[in-house]
């Protein structure tokens, strides 16, 4: 069997070696066979044959040519990759909501002692006319009307009535009695109480001509509402009307 010199056995890669190798078994293999008998060895040219030669046990590494470096100038990872940077921001956590705290109640207002509550204003609708009585003094009618509170709760009035006199169809004769004294203060009715005032007319020298009424119509104070109640006299002059006043 030859030898072949180490310093070539070096020379040649993995692949020459193995193909040394078995032609120096089938050598050796073949050298106790008879003479004359044909040997036959048969080897595939490795990577020496065609001119390439590599180290032994040498691992081959492919390395990129080539890369995209990342937006931001950050180069790749050749043993991971870049994936680059995230771009959706991690979700901040929602602050738990404050519960709502309860509405105190509203505490009813309470009247304060000695001060009396505020009552509506009367209505010509929550009251009656009656006409009480009247007497004559110098040519002039001074009678006594009262305005009763017909209704369910207190009311009030204060000032002047509104007073005219009126014929049988309702209409107005002459003009509006005008105030007369001082206005007065506010009259309190509960239910079944009343209030009054004074109409004075004068008709001395009143011709026989001058027209009689029929009523009188009245207006409660701050009420567009009217009341009427029978008054026949002459009317040639304009009568006039005092505040409301309680009833005695």
């Amino acid at each position: 069997m030859s030898r072949v010199p180490l310093c070539r056995v070096q020379r040649l890669g993995l692949p020459a070696l193995l193909a040394l190798t078995a032609v120096m078994l089938t050598a050796c293999s073949g050298s106790g066979a008879k003479a004359g008998a044909p040997s036959s060895a048969s080897s595939s040219p490795g990577p020496a044959a065609s001119g390439q030669a590599s180290t032994p046990g040498a691992a081959t590494a492919t390395v990129p040519t080539s890369s995209t470096a990342p937006a931001g100038g950050a180069a790749p990872s050749l043993a991971t990759g870049y994936l680059g940077p995230p771009t959706t921001q991690p979700t901040q956590p929602t602050q738990p909501t404050q519960p709502t705290q309860p509405t105190q109640p509203t505490q009813p207002a309470r009247p304060t002692p000695g001060i009396p509550t505020t009552s509506a204003v009367c209505s010509a609708s929550g009251l009656a006319l009656v006409g009480t009585g009247g007497q004559g003094a110098a040519g002039t009618l001074i009678s006594t009307f009262g305005l009763r509170n017909t209704g369910t709760g207190t009311c009030v009035l204060s000032a002047f009535p509104g007073a005219s006199l009126v014929d049988a169809q309702g209409q107005q004769i002459g003009a509006a009695a005008r105030r007369q004294g001082a206005a007065g203060g506010q009259v309190r009715l509960a239910p079944g109480q009343a209030a009054s005032f004074q109409l004075a007319l004068a008709h001395a020298g009143c011709p026989s001509s001058a027209p009689v009424s029929h009523a009188l119509r009245v207006y409660p104070p701050g009420d567009r509402g009217s009341l009427l109640v029978p008054y026949e006299q002459p009317v040639c002059t304009t009568p006039t009307v005092t505040a409301v006043v309680a009833s005695g």
